[in-house]
């Protein structure tokens, strides 16, 4: 084979090399890493046959037959014909797996490492452990289902479910899962709109561009919130269920959770808070501002968590840190947030952050911690 004959073999080849990085292998590069390399070596080649001025030459040339070569691959039919033209918006979920819900129990029938087969309700279905490996036959729970965001271009994470958690006015992603399960909550588009940043404009608002996007105070109330607090009776007690609650406001200066003796206030921007009666701050609105005071009565379903902290003092001695973590380890009725223990001169003492559903779970909690040895003090602190 002469010399030229092999330049422009090399060529094609390379032209070829191209095509397969095009249709066959995309986005993998190796085709196109040796279609570039027999560019380089025809370029030697003519550089040694040629002279240094036929190199250049042939370097420009290879240059733009390449790019040639894809302008014409975009231009002809062939591309479209191996390009999906038609949206995916299916599932591959089966209509079992759609009918599982958060909070149904099961058992591994394989290993899930991470992913396997579980049945669960009498269905099998496909799962995906969230704590490690399981072994087959290990009891498992379903803490989410994903169906629900597919074909939704949304990737389901734990941070989606916290904003769905917020969205819905609940302070963990678990208590959104229970409130699924219970069927006190169905996901619908309203909040695939809140995870994709859409909010309705309401009023004449949304008929002015540059009003519509304005954001508002941040004292103001939403307009359900302020026509929710605009129908009250004030001669009459409130009820506090998980309807009423996801229209007011927890006062921060308290953490009143279910079983405290509560009242309302409504505020200047038109938002009931919720205090403790005790609350010192709510003494003092009920003396000034008496006329905005709701007598409330809770009402809930432990659907809700609510925030509190314990406080804990007792003698530091080996093995007591072990002891209290033994005991929240115990308890399922609350979610821990934050474990605080220092300490000094053979004192420790500290708190714990946790969500609760009421009053019982807190007193049920501080029960069980007074009954270790080294705990002199279990109290719940606002």
């Amino acid at each position: 084979m002469s010399l030229t004959l092999l330049i422009v073999f090399i060529v094609l080849l390379a032209l070829m090399f191209y095509a397969i990085e095009a249709f066959v292998t995309p986005g993998i590069g190796v085709a196109s890493v040796l279609g570039t390399a027999c560019v380089v070596v025809d370029c030697i080649l003519v550089y040694f046959a040629a002279g240094p001025l036929m190199a250049v030459l042939a370097v420009l040339a290879s240059t733009a037959l390449v790019l040639l070569f894809f302008w014409w691959l975009s231009r002809s039919k062939a591309l479209d014909r191996v390009s999906l033209h038609a949206a995916i918006d299916s599932t591959a979920a089966t209509a079992e797996q759609l009918s599982v819900r958060p909070g149904d129990e099961g058992v591994a029938l394989t290993r899930l490492a991470l992913i396997g087969n579980a049945r669960i309700g009498g269905k099998t279905v496909e799962v995906k452990s969230v704590s490690g490996f399981l072994d087959e036959g290990a009891p498992v729970v379903v803490t989410e289902v994903r169906a629900f965001l597919a074909g939704k271009d949304i990737e389901p994470s734990t941070l989606v479910f916290d904003k769905l958690a917020t969205f819905h006015h609940l302070p963990a992603r678990e208590a959104l899962f229970t409130a699924i399960a219970d069927e006190k909550i169905t996901p619908g588009e309203s909040d695939i709109n809140f995870l994709r940043g859409k909010h309705a404009s309401k009023g004449w608002r949304k008929f002015i561009p540059f009003l519509g996007k304005k954001q508002p105070a941040e004292t103001a109330a939403p307009a359900d919130y302020a026509d929710f607090v605009k129908g009250l009776n004030r001669k009459q007690v409130l009820v506090l269920n998980e309807e009423t609650l996801a229209k007011c406001k927890i006062a921060p200066c308290c953490n009143p959770i279910p079983g405290d003796d509560v009242l309302g206030y409504i505020t200047p921007d038109n938002q009931l808070e919720i205090h403790k009666r005790s609350c010192e701050d709510a003494v003092k609105l009920k003396t000034r501002y008496g006329n905005n005071i709701i007598a409330c009565t809770w009402d809930t379903h432990k659907v809700r968590l609510f925030e509190t902290t314990i406080y804990l003092k007792g003698m530091d001695s080996q093995g007591v840190l072990y002891a209290i973590a033994d005991v929240l380890h115990k308890q399922h009725q609350f979610i821990i947030r934050r474990i605080t223990l220092t300490t000094n001169d053979g004192i420790f003492e500290g708190s714990i952050d946790i969500s609760v559903y009421d009053t019982d779970d807190v007193r049920a909690l501080c029960d069980s911690l007074m009954q270790l040895e080294n705990v002199e003090s279990a109290v719940r602190v606002d």
